[in-house]
């Protein structure tokens, strides 16, 4: 579990609460079965905690995973944001056909992995490098997660929407906020 946006799941010095997990099928452990849920008592265990700063106690691999998340994140961020900054700099973006001109920019934009940002990310793990790929995949569902809102902003009836400038400023606010966390 993460947070929302690239914010923590739980801030310093805060509490966690989580509603409906649910088991569903009894788990196997050792001397038995747990029992399903629904029974009372769920056990939650925490294998890695990750920390604001990058920094983790417990299980190496999920802490490795997570900082692929953050690689590709910030992969992107680093391309979309001037990206988008360039659009809503741009004076006919409200015209109609702003929104596919920006489509076919989002499209064409090429994400190469930064060394600097491997060494910072991945240093601290052993083999952490070796990961990197593992990042792509986080920038193909980032991709796909900014055409699908693209693209449910351009279905929307213009007179439901905000102008187009105002959903690029809202867009752009967003990811550069979740840029300044990583």
């Amino acid at each position: 579990m993460q947070g929302e946006e690239g914010q923590p799941l739980i801030a310093s010095g805060n509490l966690y609460t989580a509603v409906n997990l649910l088991l569903t099928k009894p788990q196997i452990i050792v001397g038995g079965n747990a029992p399903p849920s629904g029974s009372g008592a769920v056990l939650i265990v925490v294998t890695t905690a990750i920390f604001d700063d990058g920094a983790y106690e417990g299980a190496v691999n999920p802490a490795l995973m997570f900082q692929t998340f953050v690689l590709g994140r910030k992969t992107v961020f680093k391309k979309l944001v001037p990206l988008l900054d360039r659009q809503i700099a741009d004076v006919d973006n409200d015209q109609p056909e702003a929104i596919l001109q920006f489509k076919e920019k989002l499209l064409a934009l090429r994400y190469e992995i930064d060394d600097n940002d491997v060494k910072e990310l991945l240093g601290r793990f052993p083999n952490g490098a070796a990961r990197k790929r593992s990042a792509e995949s986080t920038i193909q569902i980032l991709q796909r997660q900014l055409l699908a809102d693209l693209n449910s902003y351009a279905a929307t009836p213009a007179a439901q929407r905000l102008g187009f400038k105002s959903w690029l400023i809202s867009t752009r606010q967003k990811y550069a906020a979740w840029l300044g966390r990583i």
